[in-house]
């Protein structure tokens, strides 16, 4: 039940910021960024929000039903530009992906210069373990 109210609370929080502070983002990423921010350093334990968070994350699709009902009043623009609108669903995953894999690389390779020379001699699956262990926190 805690997990509930404090991510309710965010949101609350960083719409009122939204409003009053005139922030010109969006009061629920406010709210996220926040979270983010109390969860990163300690100041909200991670287990207070992570059944609400779960929970939210299993019935995702439900939570687009409202969005995909609004949309439907605006489909004469998706009928003007079909290839604009066909074009941006196409490429703008393919470029978010490229972008994440040339991200994970570069730290992947940030991580095996971090870890130091004693790697050089290792072999693959030795250097993905350590590489795990460091992703894990260990």
């Amino acid at each position: 039940m805690y997990g509930w109210i404090i991510l309710f609370g965010f949101y609350g929080i960083g719409t009122i910021l939204n409003q009053y502070a005139y922030i010109p983002l969006p009061g629920s990423l406010i709210g996220l960024l926040l979270l983010t921010t109390c969860i990163i350093t300690g100041i909200i334990p991670l287990r207070l929000v992570e059944k609400a968070a779960d929970f939210m994350l299993k019935h995702m699709l439900l939570f687009f039903v409202p969005v995909i009902v609004g949309v439907t009043p605006y489909f004469h623009h998706f009928l003007q530009n079909p290839v604009a609108i066909l074009a941006g669903l196409v490429i703008g995953p393919i470029v978010v992906m490229f972008v994440t894999g040339v991200v994970v690389q570069k730290w992947r390779d940030w991580e095996k210069k971090k870890m130091g020379s004693n790697l050089k001699e290792c072999t693959e699956p030795q250097l993905e373990q350590v590489v795990s262990k460091t992703d894990a926190g260990v």
